[in-house]
């Protein structure tokens, strides 16, 4: 069974969570306050033991893009970024950037196709 280390107001776990929802993925859930951030939680995610923490089989994962994209692999269905590597690299771009206002038709990323 999964575990998440999850802050409900944390829009990092929000993001970790609505993948396991959309994976249907069952998980555990330790919930950290994160004003008082317990000292195995920094040892999970050092040095300031940030969350979203994921602990599946063996592996410790944090930081929510690189737990997302852990999960989609290994959870191949449904899958969540597009099959074609450019458009997964547009759809990454705005993981790690968002989306800024005006770039509602346009992509970063330019493409002679």
């Amino acid at each position: 069974m999964l575990t998440l280390y999850d802050a409900p107001r944390c829009p990092y776990c929000a993001r970790t969570r609505i993948v396991l929802a959309e994976k249907r993925v069952p998980y555990e859930t330790v919930t950290i306050d994160l004003a008082n951030r317990p000292a195995w939680l920094v040892e999970h995610n050092p040095p300031d033991g940030r969350v979203p923490v994921l602990e599946d089989d063996g592996w410790v994962l944090s930081e929510s893009s690189v737990i997302d994209e852990y999960l989609d692999e290994r959870y191949p269905e449904p899958q969540l970024l597009p099959a074609d590597p450019g458009e997964r690299a547009v759809a990454r771009f705005f993981v790690f950037r968002g989306r800024p206002s005006g770039w509602h038709t346009r992509s970063p990323i330019s493409t002679t196709r």
